[in-house]
């Protein structure tokens, strides 16, 4: 088959529905009822050889919970022995697989870390969620060799006050690369806690805008608002269907096996590009 010209750099993989952290998690905006049931490893692996054929460069495993995907450790292997740079969204808490095995294999680990003030934590994530991330963090500290680690943090209402403390937890490690910040956008789990959380648009920038002035830290800072969330990430579900978010999850009616052009027309590519830069 003659190779595909393509532009799609970046596809975030919902390889899951599953998530077993979802009881706690009031600001989650996951597509929980929206998206098909998990595939089998055998069609999630036809998904992986299309994106090495068409030349796509990251892929984003999430979810729901990848862990509880129970062919991760083969999908993460397949795509990384065909090129591509997998970035792992995890909220460290399955034990479903030995994350370890996981680490020669990918470019990012991604981690959440959304309040260090312990009652903010169980409000947010609840107790266990940051001790499990904190020990990872300590594992990834000893090693020689590994992925470059992200710490994403959803700021709301509940957590904005708390961003200092988060921004001093992570000046104290020494391996944290980039600090992803996430402004609250309601939908799902979200949408129906949404006077909870809520926070307006200048207050995430303010909060954001105090962060980045300070010059303590080594590692990039980076933001992601309610609005530049709308129609960026090219979002495929477990079986290789496309979706653009605009606060709901829209259905394109295209699948990783059309072709590429037809899948990031639907999008905006300016916005994909910017908001995308945090993983090289």
């Amino acid at each position: 088959m003659t190779r595909e010209i393509i532009t799609m750099n970046a596809v975030d993989w919902f390889i899951t529905n599953n998530c077993n952290q979802a009881k706690f998690c009031r600001f989650c905006f996951a597509p929980w009822k929206v998206f098909p049931p998990d595939v089998s490893i055998e069609r999630a692996l036809q998904i992986c050889e299309r994106l090495i054929e068409v030349g796509v460069q990251t892929v984003t495993l999430a979810g729901g919970e990848p862990f509880q995907y129970p062919g991760l450790p083969t999908i993460v292997h397949k795509l990384h022995s065909g090129g591509i740079k997998v970035v792992l969204y995890t909220s460290a808490t399955s034990d479903r697989h030995d994350w370890e095995q996981f680490l020669p294999y990918l470019h990012f680990i991604s981690l959440p870390i959304d309040a260090i003030t312990p009652a903010i934590v169980e409000q947010m994530r609840g107790t266990d969620q940051l001790t499990r991330v904190s020990a990872v963090i300590r594992k990834l500290s000893a090693l020689s060799r590994r992925p470059k680690l992200k710490i994403g943090t959803v700021v709301t209402k509940q957590n904005i006050g708390d961003l200092r403390a988060i921004y001093a937890f992570l000046c104290a490690q020494e391996i944290v690369d980039v600090w992803r910040l996430y402004q609250f956008s309601p939908y799902g789990i979200g949408k129906r806690h949404q006077d909870l959380f809520e926070l307006s648009v200048s207050a995430f920038q303010t909060a954001v805008t105090e962060i980045k002035k300070k010059h303590a830290h080594r590692f990039i800072i980076s933001e992601r608002s309610r609005e530049d969330n709308k129609g960026y990430c090219m979002i495929m579900d477990s079986g290789g269907s496309f979706y653009r978010y605009e606060e709901r999850y829209i259905p394109l009616g295209v699948t990783i096996f059309d072709t590429i052009e037809n899948v990031i027309e639907q999008y905006d590519q300016k916005k994909h590009w910017r908001q995308k830069k945090w993983q090289k």
